[in-house]
């Protein structure tokens, strides 16, 4: 069910620019979330499972792979994606972290220290669970969206130490070839957004309300479902709504952390 991406796949993911442009242009989103959220939530994985703009930020070598895991920034708490080596990692101390429909199955485009998950276990039995990855696989592909939409996991402990007003913001250290993410004060109001993971739960749950936001305020509720974590392509900040904006450089941000 799930396989390594290659390099070569890995580097012709889209920039984040041109998968939500893709995205909008097929326009099917809301009707995947509808299929997908609820799904989630019976099968009790939505504190594990994300929906995700399948995208990159860097390209890689035969032999790299991109992993995430906790570290220091500016004497910061962080979470780091970075390339690294496959074979200067142990197999044991990683875990698929984004995937992405391939031919068959899903392909591991990123993966993730186990260590930064609040739930091994969870995340195992969620990765288990076939027959709800092939129904989402396969709506994904019906829908047309497979080049720009996959899963990702969000129960990470950093995505809880967000204060009030506070967002999640992603760098990309181009020299390092890696992704920093710190949590931050709110930037400056700004137009738009382009959103990368869309979270579920309960609506009675749902942290978050977003508006001025063509991708999730249509279904931010529905039928008792909520969309209750983003993370965001930084492209406009909008205060109210946890969007945000894009120039050259790449940032993610997740409204206030999980419900």
């Amino acid at each position: 069910m799930l396989t390594p991406m290659t390099a070569e796949n890995y580097n012709l993911l889209l920039d984040p620019i041109v998968a939500d442009r893709e995205l909008e242009r097929i326009d099917k989103l809301r009707e995947l979330v509808k299929f997908v959220a609820p799904r989630l939530i019976d099968a009790n994985v939505h504190d594990v499972l994300a929906l995700r703009l399948i995208h990159r930020h860097h390209t890689i070598n035969p032999g790299e792979i991109m992993v995430e895991e906790s570290g220091r920034h500016n004497d910061r708490s962080a979470l780091i994606t970075k390339v690294v080596r496959q074979k200067d990692v142990d197999d044991q101390d990683i875990v698929p972290n984004v995937f992405a429909v391939g031919e068959i199955g899903y392909e591991i485009a990123e993966y993730c220290m186990s260590s930064i998950l609040t739930d091994l276990s969870a995340t195992e039995q969620a990765l288990a669970n076939e027959k709800l990855l092939t129904e989402i696989r396969e709506k994904i592909i019906e829908l047309g969206l497979k080049q720009v939409v996959g899963l990702g996991l969000r129960n990470k402990h950093f995505f809880h130490e967000g204060g009030d007003g506070q967002n999640m913001l992603e760098i990309t250290d181009a020299e390092e070839h890696a992704n920093v993410l710190l949590w931050v004060q709110s930037p400056t109001k700004g137009r738009k957004n382009i959103v990368t993971l869309w979270g579920f739960g309960p609506a009675e749950n749902t942290a978050i309300h977003v508006q001025n936001n063509a991708a999730t305020a249509a279904f931010r509720t529905w039928n008792g479902i909520g969309c209750d974590t983003i993370v965001e392509c930084e492209f406009y900040y909008d205060p109210i709504s946890g969007a945000q904006y894009h120039e050259q450089v790449y940032k993610h941000y997740s409204y206030g952390g999980l419900s």
